[in-house]
Order: structure tokens, then sequence, then C-alpha cells
């Protein structure tokens, strides 16, 4: 009996060092198949950006024109220009950063865009608590790993991938702390102010986004989010709203400074949103461009439409650009600059000179009142329950926000 225990230990020893052999083996070879697969990729994107030229010509005319320190600052991200899946490479944004240095201009960035804290009313609180930038990074950053992290388990991934985040952020650099977001903005000669926001609001407002709306469960019946979705759609005060809120947005930037330069882009139509059961989404979507751009008319805002950069530019079924779409929207918004800042345009609004600087903290504050504000809607025609839980999500949303202000607020006190 003991030597059948022997022989089978032995014979477990031998199979064990032999799996773990052949899984090491695989392993190595995934490995080196996919560094080989990802240099390639990588060697062909830049190969084909290499071919995309950005143009120096338009950023040495801006540089003369302004003759003295430009600051750049961008605010929010709604489908484009901070995004760029190909994450080695630059972004729109960025593109137009590395331009304006090559050309050794005195340039001033603000980079504020954000996977999390991407909506019009975190834009009015970033201007109305005067951020430092090191703020700004730092709720980006936290913003960016929960964003990753609700990827995770909306797809079900066993592994957290809240750690990409940090790929997407910029780290903090000596300076930060005391360049602060509106003070900058007031105290700046024709600021170029770069808007891309709406897009969140209106997936928050519809309780869905492109990527997931389905009219019908798994059971075959019609979803409940489809209809809610629908519905929202549907009703006149959804984009009102919205709209009303991009209005605020362009008083408070301008109440900082009147000469600031808006350069907003539209909205474009995701991949997801096609076919018959999407024709709501689609007609909210144009709708809000065409709205959007009589605002940004009545501003004197510089609008910019992405429809058909996105067009050529999209990845299939996806809600961003890639990154040869980054270099040409980069180019886009620099030959819009070129283009119009010959006549400055100064904005027909009184200048606020009070800035209160009261930080996260106030920031974070201001987030927790919203909790309370959230309505509660009471449709005849839709899921009581699922009412409920919409308010629920979104509360638990501004909740979320709050929480990642106070841990950024921290994280900020370590420097």
């Amino acid at each position: 009996m003991k030597e059948i225990n022997y022989m089978n230990k032995t014979f477990l020893k031998k199979l064990a060092k032999k799996t773990l052999k052949i899984t090491k083996n695989t392993l190595i070879g995934i490995a080196t198949i996919s560094t080989v697969g990802v240099g390639g990729y990588s060697a062909y994107i830049h190969n084909s950006l290499s071919k995309i030229e950005i143009d120096q010509s338009k950023v040495k005319k801006i540089v003369e024109t302004y003759d003295d320190e430009i600051t750049f600052v961008c605010l929010n991200d709604s489908q484009a220009i901070n995004i760029n899946p190909c994450f080695w490479e630059p972004n729109a944004v960025e593109y137009i950063e590395n331009a304006f240095i090559k050309q050794g201009a005195n340039v001033k960035f603000i980079n504020s865009s954000s996977l999390k804290f991407n909506k019009t009313n975190h834009i009015d609180k970033i201007l109305d608590n005067n951020l430092s930038y090191e703020e700004i990074k730092n709720l980006n950053l936290l913003g960016a790993k929960a964003a990753f992290s609700k990827i995770s388990s909306d797809f079900h991934i066993p592994i957290d991938c809240g750690f990409i985040g940090s790929v997407f952020v910029d780290p903090v650099k000596d300076g930060d702390e005391s360049l602060y977001i509106s003070s900058t903005i007031q105290n700046s000669n024709n600021p170029i102010i770069l808007y891309t926001c709406g897009a969140n609001d209106l997936m928050r407002a519809l309780n869905n986004n492109p990527l997931s709306i389905k009219k019908y469960d798994k059971d075959g019946n019609i979803a409940d989010n489809y209809l809610y979705s629908v519905y929202k759609a549907n009703q006149n005060s959804t984009l009102d709203n919205i709209i009303n809120d991009v209005e605020n947005n362009f008083k408070n930037i301008y109440a900082l400074n009147p000469s600031c330069q808006i350069y907003a882009l539209s909205l474009y139509l995701p991949n997801n949103v096609s076919g018959e059961d999407m024709q709501p989404f689609v007609k909210i979507i144009n709708e809000y461009n065409k709205r959007f751009k009589e605002l940004c008319d009545d501003y004197n805002v510089h609008y910019i439409s992405t429809s058909d950069l996105a067009e050529v530019y999209m990845e299939t079924a996806n809600f961003h650009i890639n990154e040869q779409g980054h270099k040409i929207l980069a180019n886009l918004l620099i030959n819009e600059i070129a283009k119009n800042n010959l006549s400055l345009i100064e904005n027909n609004c009184q200048k606020n000179s009070i800035i209160q600087s009261k930080g996260l903290s106030g920031f974070a504050c201001s987030l927790n009142d919203e909790i309370d504000l959230v309505p509660c809607e009471d449709y005849n025609e839709l899921n009581a329950e699922y009412l409920y839980e919409v308010q629920k999500t979104i509360k638990g949303e501004f909740a979320e926000e709050r929480d990642l202000s106070n841990k950024a607020k921290e994280l900020t006190k370590k420097y």
C-alpha cells in the first residue's frame, strides 16, 4: 500500500512539474507573441500617424498674433478630445500642446478633461471653486481609476482594471499647486478655451449610453432602461435642461474673462446608435447640435462640427475616435484658431473680479448638496420600481464623486 502511495506521489510530482513547464512555456509564448504584436501594431500606428502633419505654419501664425504667453484651457471631455484608444500616442490636446512647444511658444496649458468629472455641472464647480492644477490632476486620476474599475465590473472582468486609469492622466508636476484654473483664465490675454461637453449630460439624463442601449432584454421583453431612455429623449425638457446648463458654462467662463476665445465641439453619432430602434437617440443628438450651434452663435463661441471627422475616424462599435482622428482633430482646432485669431472677439458679459478659491473642499460640498436635489420621477407609462432605481443610481453617482473629491483632497495634501 505504501509503495502504491509512493508511486502516486511520484507520478503526481512529475505531472505537476510537466504541467508547470507547459504552462510556463505557454505564457512565455503568449507574452512573446503579444509583445511582437503590440510592437508591430505600434510601428504601424506610428507610421500612419507620421503621414499626418500638424500645420506648423498655422501654429506660427497664432504665436505671432498673440506675441506673448498663450493660455489654453481644456474643459471636459464629451467624446473625442481626450480619449485616445491607442494610449501610448498623444491625444488631440497633447498634439496641440506639443505643436506650440515645437514653435518655442510661451504657452500655458491646463487640461481638466476627465473620464469621470465630465459634465456641465462639473465645469461650473471647477470654476466656482478655482481648483489648482494639482487638485484637478488628482481629481482626474482617481476619477479615471474609478471609471476603469466600473468597466471591469460592467464587463465582468475578473481583474480590477482601475490601475489603467493612471495611463490617461498627466502626473502632478512642480508648480501645479500654484496654477489656479479660474485665476489663470481671468488674468490671461484672450485665453483659448477648448470646450467639449454635453454627451455625458445626455447619457445621464437618459440613464443610458450608446454602448449599452438595447431594446430587448435576454428574455425578449422590451427593456425598462430602453423605455426610459426613449421616453426621456422625447421630452422637450431633457434637451432644454442640458442646453441651459451649457449656457451657464459659457456665462461662467465669460464672467471670468470676456475676451475668452471658446472653441466648442459638437457631438457626433456613435456607431452603436443606428437602426430603427435607435432613431429617438439620433434625433436628440441632431437636435442638440442644432441648438448648441445656435447657442454658440448667440455667445460668439466658435462652433466646430465633428460629424465628418468621426464618420471617418471612429472605431467600429466605439464611442471615441481613433489615434489618426486625434491628430486630424488637433489640426482642425489649430486651423480654426488660426483662422479666427486675427479678429479676437470680446463678449458683452460683465466681468466678475471676485474669485473664491475653496478648492476641493468646496467642490466636494457642492456635489454633496446635489444629492438631495435629484428629483423623484413619476411617469405612469414607466415601471415605478425602475424609476426609483434611476434616482438611486444618480444619487450614488453624486456620492461617489463627492467621495472621490475628498480622497483627491487628501492626496493633494501629501505633496
